[in-house]
Parts: C-alpha cells; sequence; structure tokens
C-alpha cells in the first residue's frame, strides 16, 4: 500500500508538466497571417499519414489555387499532434492552408488555416491566385509505369519464344 501511494505521487510529479502544454492559440489577423507564411494555398485534403519520424501527422492536398508562391498541383504538409497545436484535415475537404518552410512545409493550429465552404466569398481577401503546377510527384511514376510495362512485355516475349523453341 505504501509503495503505491508513492508511486501515484510520483507519476503525479511527471504527468503535471505535461498537462500545461495544451495548445493555447492568439487569434490571429488575416494580413498577418499571410504575411507570416512561406507558401499559401487552397486545397482539398486527399490523404493522411501519421508522421512517426518527427511525431505528427503528414496531409496531402489537391492544390486548387496559391498565392505567395507556385506550388505543385500535389503538396504535402506536416503538423504536430492535435495536443502540440497540430491541425486535423479531414480527408475530402476543401482548407485555406498557411505553410511554412523550416526543412519541410510545416502548418499548425495557430496559423490561421480553416476550412473552405465557399471560396468566391472566402478567399477573395487574398486577390488573384495563381494556378499550380502540374505535380513533379506523377512523372517519375510515369517513369517507372512505363519500365514495368516494357519488363513485362518482354518477359511475355520470352515465354512465348521460348515455347515455340
Amino acid at each position: 500500500m505504501v509503495m503505491s501511494k508513492y508511486f501515484l505521487w510520483a507519476l503525479m510529479l511527471i504527468c503535471m508538466p505535461l498537462w500545461g502544454l495544451a495548445c493555447e492559440c492568439e487569434s490571429i489577423e488575416d494580413s498577418q497571417a499571410v504575411e507570416q507564411a512561406d507558401f499559401l494555398f487552397a486545397g482539398k485534403c486527399i490523404g493522411t499519414n501519421s508522421n512517426w519520424m518527427s511525431g505528427g501527422m503528414k496531409y496531402t492536398f489537391l492544390v486548387e489555387h496559391t498565392w505567395k508562391r507556385r506550388l505543385d498541383s500535389i503538396f504535402i504538409v506536416n503538423t504536430p499532434f492535435e495536443s502540440q497545436c497540430g491541425m486535423a484535415f479531414e480527408e475530402g475537404a476543401r482548407y485555406l492552408v498557411f505553410v511554412e518552410k523550416k526543412f519541410t512545409p510545416k502548418t499548425n493550429a495557430c496559423m490561421g488555416n480553416r476550412k473552405i465552404e465557399d471560396p468566391e466569398t472566402e478567399l477573395s481577401f487574398l486577390g488573384e491566385s495563381m494556378a499550380p503546377e502540374p505535380s513533379s510527384l506523377i512523372f517519375p511514376m510515369i517513369g517507372i509505369l512505363s519500365l514495368l510495362v516494357i519488363a513485362g512485355i518482354a518477359f511475355l516475349a520470352f515465354v512465348v519464344l521460348r515455347k515455340k523453341s
């Protein structure tokens, strides 16, 4: 019984500092969010993955409009877990995303990100947008698929020619 009492005290001392780590954001003006962002885009979230290396999530977006910088049509953004001010994006929903680039593109809940219901009205404060570039991720996939098709045809030709001999 005495051992469990000390265990509970030790556990409380270890966990108490973690209780204060909840995310608290100050409200940010749109103009300030735009100024602080390295990348700014509107797009649809098309994929979510755990980012186990940096402890958070990795979201894939189909970019529809960009401001500040032209981006690929497919763009991946990292964010910490929600408990650490990470932004939780829903797959299939459209968002206005403010991104900073340190080593990788990152965002969090305090940067001004928001879900978009009506792009015409909600994005008008940003002015003229740029169209995204074709994704650089698509071209390597086309090359790999082409090589696989050629290898498959060569294999079939080898099998057919071998059976004829």
